[in-house]
């Protein structure tokens, strides 16, 4: 969902690319961690209200699975709930094929390298910046 929030926030700028006045445009984390699943998102279809992916199984016939989404990242969905890491599910061809028939799953890459390496980045990200959190939160509690 999307919104405008009037917030006051501190942060280094030694660059000096922010000025007095400017607007920007930021995402804010809105939950707690949790463990996700990112796929492709033409893996996931829609009938009314629900998402969904067609999960293969040991006999190698399509299986129907509601699905939680969450945020979209480098391209892929977070899938919240529904898949475990070993599923495997229907990337290519989704209108083609229905619940309970039998197909002959040929595996395929679920990210391009260049999502990879974006994946990547972007935790390196998150970890530098949860260390850095943490250790002001560690000097701000050892200050009060």
């Amino acid at each position: 969902q999307t919104g405008s929030i009037r917030i006051r926030a501190s942060f280094p700028n030694t660059d000096d690319r922010l000025l007095p006045g400017l607007f920007a445009r930021i995402k804010l984390v809105g939950s707690d961690s949790y463990k996700g699943i990112l796929i492709d998102e033409k893996a996931i279809g829609t009938d009314l209200n629900n998402k969904f992916v067609l999960v293969v199984n040991a006999d190698n016939q399509l299986e129907y699975r509601a699905v939680k989404l969450g945020e979209k990242v480098n391209g892929l969905r977070i899938v919240r709930e529904g898949l475990s890491a070993n599923d495997k599910i229907v990337v290519n061809g989704l209108q083609r094929v229905m619940p309970n028939i039998q197909i002959e799953p040929k595996l395929v890459d679920m990210a391009t390298k260049e999502q990879l390496a974006g994946l990547r980045k972007a935790q390196q990200l998150l970890d530098k910046t949860s260390t850095s959190l943490a250790a002001e939160s560690d000097s701000s509690a050892d200050q009060g």
